[in-house]
């Protein structure tokens, strides 16, 4: 079963459904998108965390300003460094403020989150460049943005998402849950498999779908 592209996401969404359903299907591209990027505890998903999300992103820091616009779909940082020995530590918003009141202008030595800025701690002294190593989430698919990395690579995960999305619509708890936990496991794979990537140095396979049985 061909599942390389937005239009034919939506059509084996459809087939596997079985039926045709009177609302947009985005809607349930968008909802598998939301729970493969941020996870959820309740049904037992974990965020997807695989190389193809990392990036390494220049933010410029301003002097006398504490903030900074994070990077268009940032997720989170898993570093932040002005150089190899100026490197930040992350702190709660709470013990950053606690940080910065105390402290005169430098450079700063700690980061925090705010909508979609970045705070620092102390408040910059001068200009320069601050580098994150961090996640970026997928472009989300659209009519206009038909292909990304993730449905690329882990097609399962679009489709298995999508598809408890579409049955929790449909009020059939059984298929929605039984579809969550293939969303779950197809993640837990993808994130696994990372891991061992970046160790051996391989990348990992694009992800095979198996055919549904009429």
């Amino acid at each position: 079963m061909a599942l390389t592209n937005y239009t034919e996401l939506k059509d084996s969404i459809t087939k596997w459904l079985r039926r045709t359903v009177d609302v947009n299907l985005d809607d349930f591209i968008k909802l598998a998108e939301t729970t493969m990027i941020y996870g959820d505890s309740a049904i037992g998903v974990e965020p997807l965390r695989v190389w193809q999300m990392e990036s390494l992103e220049s933010v410029t820091i301003t002097a006398a300003s504490r903030t900074a616009p994070l990077p268009t779909r940032f997720i989170s940082a898993k570093n932040a460094y002005f150089s190899e020995d100026r490197i930040l530590t992350y702190k709660p918003m709470a013990a950053l403020n606690d940080a910065w009141i105390t402290a005169s202008p430098d450079t700063p030595s700690f980061y925090s989150y705010q909508d979609s800025n970045l705070l620092l701690a102390p408040t910059p002294s001068e200009t320069t460049t601050l580098y994150l190593d961090c996640y970026i989430a997928p472009a989300a698919l659209s009519s206009s943005n038909t292909v990304n990395a993730i449905l690329t690579n882990y097609p399962n995960i679009y489709l298995y998402g999508s598809l408890a999305a579409a049955f929790g619509y449909l009020r059939n708890t059984e298929e929605e849950m039984k579809f969550y936990k293939k969303t779950a496991g197809a993640i837990k794979s993808a994130n696994d498999s990372s891991i061992k990537s970046r160790m051996s140095g391989t990348l990992s396979a694009p992800t095979p779908i198996r055919r549904r049985v009429p």
